[in-house]
């Protein structure tokens, strides 16, 4: 995981898109890991929030079903949609301080992936 610095990527911005994606009450599975993760579809990527670890042991499957009532959702998952390579990345916001990529590959669509979503926010 990265630091990432863009106005865009701020924690501000990712927890508004989170509180926009849960209110919806829109879900889809997407990997073996979690069941019914709350779900954003924009025109070019799909965005999966992950909940955050917890239980008696921090386990991070303790919200296997993507329960809001259980656990905050502090990590997204951005999908490039209609790519030969089904490409994911991961921003994790779960700090309140900074924002982590998941990838040292310096590439702008996380970025515009989170910019097309803000855009149907308003």
């Amino acid at each position: 995981m990265r630091l990432v610095h863009d106005p865009i990527l701020s924690v501000a911005n990712l927890t508004a898109l989170k509180d926009f994606i849960l209110a919806r009450e829109q879900v889809r599975s997407f990997c073996n890991m979690y069941n019914r993760n709350p779900w954003l579809e924009t025109e070019h990527y799909e965005l999966y929030l992950l909940p955050d670890a917890g239980g008696p042991h921090a386990h991070v499957q303790w919200n296997i079903n993507c329960d809001p009532k259980l656990s905050d959702f502090r990590r997204l998952v951005i999908r490039r949609k209609n790519e030969v390579d089904d490409q994911y990345r991961e921003l994790d916001f779960s700090s309140n301080a900074h924002v982590e990529l998941d990838s040292e590959i310096d590439a702008p669509w996380p970025r515009e992936a989170i910019h097309e979503a803000l855009l149907m926010m308003s």
